[in-house]
């Protein structure tokens, strides 16, 4: 896997951890319309805060892909077994197959991550459209359902690329056993 896409996995998860923390920022803050028109010079400087706050995005990224695959870890994997050595196993053979399966890891970490940050949106949504908007307890629910949905089924397709993973992992290291003899 090269740096450049394991750099791209982490930003999209930080760059979706940036909206969840910015819906809690708005709902703790309740700004109200004197104070977002106060930002307004802040145009000038967008360039130094973009890259600013993708630098931020990066280093969230980072966290919450530690967090997921923790939080992963615990909830969903029921194995026994430690794949790490077989993982070592097969990217020690640097092929087409190495290849694959690192793809496979990188689907892995954006399902996991995207899970985990949909999860904290759903929470930040909901407080966001009670505190600071007019929404009516039924669009509040609507919404918060919407992402609860789609938190799942990130969840589910997080799983189900994992377990993908575990059986390619072991093929190919059984594969890397039958070369050798």
């Amino acid at each position: 896997m090269t740096t450049t896409a394991v750099f791209a996995e982490m930003l999209v998860a930080g760059i979706e951890a940036v909206v969840w923390i910015v819906l809690l920022a708005l709902a703790i803050a309740k700004p109200n319309k004197v104070d977002i028109a106060g930002l307004a010079p802040l145009k000038e400087w967008a360039a130094l805060i973009t890259t600013f706050v993708l630098a931020l995005a990066y280093a969230f990224g980072i966290i919450v892909d530690r967090v997921a695959d923790s939080l992963f870890k615990v909830v969903f994997t029921k194995s026994s077994h430690d794949p790490s050595l077989l993982r070592l196993q097969v990217l020690a053979r640097g092929d087409k197959v190495t290849d694959f399966l690192e793809y496979i890891r990188s689907r892995i970490r954006v399902a996991r991550s995207t899970t985990v940050n949909l999860a904290i949106t759903t929470i930040a949504l909901g407080m966001f459209l009670a505190r600071c908007t007019a929404a009516s307890h039924w669009q509040i629910v609507a919404a918060v359902l919407t992402l609860a949905g789609l938190t799942s089924v990130a969840a589910f397709a997080a799983v189900r690329i994992g377990h993908a993973y575990d059986k390619r992992i072991k093929q190919a290291a059984a594969m890397r056993f039958r070369k050798r003899s």
